[in-house]
């Protein structure tokens, strides 16, 4: 049986602008979006992370828990957080700052998302990483090139399997001195909003369902070829915005 995931991060509410003027709402946050692409992969999930004590955070709660999440929400006296997104911009509105970092427990191991965005704040320590997954744009932000992002990356997280996602490039795993790339999957334009966090999942789905040998380079070329599939499903999404389909015809179509 395949251990639980356990997400932690950000939890929040995004608008995204389909029209001049008319917003459309879903569930937003980097671990939000993780839990939620895991949940209809099949997995065990449970999130933890903060929310406000309003009816924005009441309607999340119930979202995130009809995604089949379990929503273990601390409830704050601040508002619940909202970013509006246009053309691919964040404008967040909340009560502090906004912390893009997620993490994932999976059998006592540590795995990061590191979301180290400019409107973003990373909020966690990768001491104990097992795997921290940055992209490049992550790397620019941390050291001002991919070269210095992943000697930085590396010095802040020792221990760890390193992963690159580029946007229109291979996604990489460093494990020690050997270099694993697996090439992106071609797609024309659309709302990368969630991308990033889909492809999280996919690589965390993987993770999970082998537990003893998931720091080998199969598996890791593996969980990076279904990152890929998944980031690309989500950029698809956004772009037509059409409804989800049912949970049954999420994971058949993962398979």
């Amino acid at each position: 049986m395949k251990p639980p995931v356990v997400v932690s991060g950000e939890v929040l509410w995004d608008f995204f602008e389909v029209k001049p003027g008319v917003f459309v709402r879903h569930i937003g946050g980097s671990a939000a979006n993780t839990a939620v692409a895991l949940a209809r992969l099949g997995e065990k999930v449970v999130l933890e992370g903060e929310t406000g004590a309003d009816a924005f955070g009441d309607e999340l709660v119930r979202a995130i828990e009809h995604e089949g999440v379990e929503a273990r929400l601390v409830r704050r006296p601040q508002r619940t957080g909202i970013v509006f997104v246009r053309d691919g911009r964040f404008f967040p509105y909340r009560s502090g700052p906004v912390r893009g970092t997620t993490r994932a427990v999976i059998a006592g191991r540590e795995f990061f998302d590191m979301n180290a965005r400019s409107h973003a704040k990373m909020s966690f320590s990768f001491t104990r990483a097992a795997l921290v997954k940055a992209s490049r744009e992550d790397l620019l932000v941390a050291a001002g090139t991919e070269r210095a992002g992943l000697a930085w990356l590396a010095r802040h997280a020792p221990r760890a399997v390193l992963v690159v996602t580029r946007a229109d490039g291979p996604a990489s795993a460093f494990i020690g001195r050997k270099r694993i790339d697996v090439p992106a999957r071609p797609m024309r334009g659309g709302e990368s909003t969630g991308a990033g966090d889909a492809f999280m999942a996919g690589m965390l789905s993987v993770i999970a369902g082998a537990v003893d040998t998931w720091n080998t380079p199969e598996v890791l070329a593996r969980a990076l070829r279904i990152g890929h599939k998944l980031g690309a499903r989500r950029i698809t999404w956004r772009r037509t915005q059409k409804p989800a389909a049912s949970p049954s015809a999420r994971r058949a179509g993962a398979e």
